[in-house]
């Protein structure tokens, strides 16, 4: 029945007793949304072009012929079809060179057996590979059931359909759910798939151009306004503090101060996580380094697989180290237990040895709605365990700038990555927003590091060397 009029079965248990129902579409609309920053997790959006051929060899139908050899039987005696051969010059394929520019040349076979005439069969395969689908598309889901924490709302029911919203990447539609795992002691960790259909070359090529337009036009347009009407308010605060800096230092070249026996430390800035692999400290700290900024984690999820050895390895070699986590927290409540787990992963291994110079927050994408009340609890959060804003580094990508509308002005320091050629020199452009440390590439090469290339950093300000750069 599913095969020649459509439809869909699904099984119900009432009262011990199963009942097999036969359905146009299972399944309703749900009220519930899965929408970023409201109880979506994390998606995911793939396409399966498994069962894509490029080049198809038709076949049509059987065609009867008397044999006279009695070894053969009506089960093993080859059948011979209907084919295109004597109607597609000498050729029993067709091809669509477009799909071929892309998946290279992968044959499928399709049989018509009710096809008796080459000329038609020819006509259906060109129809036939001229529309051949091109990819399934299904999208995994991680989100909250709000049912499950008291929201008067209906549940996730497999067969359903929800409205899916995610505006960074162009998703606003209903999508039915077709898979759900559910896990029975963390229900809030469950996942589900959902609208599993078929596209074809044209439609994929149209729906990744379309949604990527979309969501350019509109984060271009939000981003214009909302730079015009804070970037020089921004730069306008940044560039008082640091006339004040100069002020300060001034008055203190002028008169003196502080103690006369430190200095500052010259040498290389680098900043290292577990692609850097196993670091020979010693040999680093010998070949001129001035800091090493070693990363702990990768949102609260990820632990850093070397910071372990790297944080004692570092302070055995007598380096001057600090230490960041990457921000992956997509709420003020998220922030909060990320920064405690930043803290008390560092300090597990710090013990009672030197503190690091600074702790700084790596943000390079958005994450959340409101970047800027994220970051500030992120940082309200380890000012509560300990660390003041002038210990705190805030690591802001170029490009999101005026986006993420980070307060910068409660950071100890700024640190902004902008590469020009990436070949591990220092090229003419730097940031384009008010820094205290530029991250000039991440192919560099510093001796003691042999896994992989590093990042470099360049042009500390008087505020950062005198905050993190002095011996002592």
């Amino acid at each position: 029945m599913i095969d020649t009029l459509g439809g869909e079965l699904q099984v119900r248990n009432v009262n011990g007793q199963l009942i097999l129902d036969y359905m146009n579409v299972i399944g309703s609309q749900g009220e519930q949304k899965i929408k970023l920053s409201q109880n979506m997790i994390s998606l995911t959006r793939t396409t399966d072009p498994t069962e894509l051929y490029s080049i198809l060899k038709p076949l049509g139908a059987t065609i009867s012929e008397t044999s006279t050899d009695s070894s053969e039987t009506s089960t093993n005696k080859p059948q011979k079809r209907v084919m295109i051969t004597d109607v597609n010059g000498g050729s029993p394929y067709v091809q669509n060179d477009s799909l071929i520019n892309q998946i290279g040349r992968v044959v499928g076979t399709v049989t018509w057996d009710d096809v008796n005439d080459p000329g038609i069969l020819l006509s259906k395969a060109q129809a036939t590979i001229a529309n051949e689908q091109f990819a399934t598309e299904s999208m995994e889901i991680s989100a909250i059931d709000l049912s499950l924490v008291g929201k008067n709302i209906d549940d996730f029911t497999c067969g359903n359909s929800y409205e899916v919203v995610n505006p960074i990447i162009g998703i606003d539609e209903f999508k039915r759910i077709v898979k759900m795992s559910i896990h029975l002691n963390a229900p809030q960790s469950s996942t589900i798939n959902v609208g599993d259909r078929i596209l074809s070359q044209e439609e994929y090529n149209i729906q990744q151009s379309k949604a990527m337009n979309q969501a350019l036009t509109k984060q271009v347009g939000e981003l214009n306004a909302e730079v015009t009407k804070i970037s020089g308010a921004f730069d306008e605060q940044y560039q008082e503090m640091v006339k004040r800096n100069a002020e300060l230092q001034a008055i203190i070249d002028k008169y003196g101060g502080g103690d006369s026996t430190t200095s500052d430390i010259n040498g290389a800035i680098i900043d290292v996580s577990e692609f850097q692999g196993s670091i020979d400290w010693t040999a680093v700290v010998n070949a001129g380094l001035a800091l090493a900024v070693i990363r702990v984690q990768h949102g609260s999820s990820h632990e850093d697989l070397t910071y372990k050895a790297n944080i004692p390895g570092a302070i055995n070699a007598k380096a001057n180290y600090a230490v960041y986590a990457y921000n992956g927290s997509v709420s003020v409540v998220d922030a909060k237990q990320e920064a405690t787990d930043f803290y008390n992963r560092a300090q597990a291994v710090i013990g009672s040895n030197k503190q690091p110079r600074f702790w700084m927050i790596d943000v390079e994408e958005v994450t959340g709605s409101d970047m800027r009340s994220i970051i500030s609890a992120y940082m309200d959060q380890l000012n509560s365990l300990g660390v003041p804003d002038s210990k705190i580094v805030l690591y802001i990508a170029n490009n999101l700038y005026g986006e993420l509308n980070l307060d910068v002005s409660r950071a100890g320091s700024v640190w902004i990555p902008t590469y020009n050629q990436n070949d591990g020199t220092i090229g003419p452009n730097k940031p384009a927003h008010p820094y205290d440390l530029w991250q000039y590439t991440s192919n560099g090469h510093i001796a003691g590091i042999t896994a992989n290339t590093v990042d470099m950093n360049t042009d500390p300000s008087d505020r950062f060397k005198k905050s993190y750069l002095v011996k002592g």
